[in-house]
């Protein structure tokens, strides 16, 4: 559960601002770690009464963070908290498969005395590492698995390129690199 409070907090965590008077940023960086653990666990244990995590979450750690970069920690905030899966008795387990072979899942405490014994995910998030996968085209498949079993599915497809271009080949500019009396050269 931690992996995705943590991978918020790494991404994050570069453009977090020491406190005024030449203070450590450490106090700072603890604020936002723990900030985005308690997001995220409140996420796993309470989400019938958790409508907007992303919200929750950039309002608790915006402090931190300079003007400038007010727009960046919201896209990320949002990038990391994202699907929603929801169910008249809740959503038990989802489940993300890499290729048709299962990549991470994530299951969710549930209470069989209540009349809908899960609760709903309005907002959660898997993170694929396309770095540790071929180049090329992959399919990706999200599950949302109710209380009764039954199974809902959503399927992407998409291309993975991890490889740098070549370098451009050598270029020179013609008639030399010598002084113009025009502001202009051509390669």
């Amino acid at each position: 559960m931690y992996q995705f409070s943590r991978a918020i907090y790494r991404e994050l965590a570069p453009h977090v601002m020491a406190p005024p008077h030449g203070a450590s940023a450490h106090g700072n960086h603890a604020a936002v770690l723990h900030a985005c653990e308690e997001v995220i666990t409140r996420m796993a244990t309470d989400r019938h009464y958790f409508a907007r995590p992303a919200r929750t979450l950039f309002c608790d750690i915006r402090n931190y963070f300079p003007m400038s970069m007010q727009q960046q920690v919201h896209q990320v905030v949002c990038r990391y908290v994202g699907y929603a899966a929801t169910d008249n008795v809740g959503v038990k387990l989802t489940r993300v498969f890499l290729d048709g072979r299962l990549s991470q899942d994530f299951e969710v405490a549930c209470d069989y005395t209540r009349r809908a014994p899960c609760a709903n995910l309005p907002s959660s998030r898997y993170l694929v590492d396309t770095k540790a996968i071929a180049d090329g085209a992959h399919q990706l498949r999200l599950e949302a698995v109710d209380t009764a079993g039954n199974v809902g599915r959503l399927t992407a497809s998409f291309k993975s390129d991890n490889a740098a271009p070549d370098a451009p080949g050598p270029l020179a500019v013609d008639g030399g690199e010598g002084w113009r009396a025009v502001n202009g050269f051509r390669l």
